[in-house]
């Protein structure tokens, strides 16, 4: 079959990822956020609230992480503990 990109080969955690293990998604839901506020439209927020964002959050937990750990396992758990999964933060401190 055909793939859509090579298989990532090594989990990256510097640049970006070193304060956000989604750089990417943060990136798409601040531009989708800004959209309904830019228009004014409190129902284009509730649709976002109420979809986009669970949406996005559901993809992440239950499809791209599962990948990430079947690839990198104890790699990966580690790196999940120490770095926010969406809004960037300075590192956690784990025990």
């Amino acid at each position: 079959g055909q793939t859509i990109s090579p298989k990532t080969e090594r989990l990256v955690t510097t640049g970006p990822y070193r304060f956000t293990r989604n750089p990417m998604i943060f990136g798409v839901i601040c531009a989708y956020l800004a959209i309904p506020i830019l228009q004014g439209s409190p129902t284009g927020l509730i649709i976002y609230f109420l979809l986009v964002l669970p949406g996005a959050f559901l993809f992440i937990i239950f499809v791209e992480e599962r990948w990430l750990i079947g690839d990198f396992g104890a790699e990966f758990i580690e790196y999940r503990k120490r770095v926010s999964m969406l809004v960037p933060l300075p590192h956690r401190k784990v025990r």
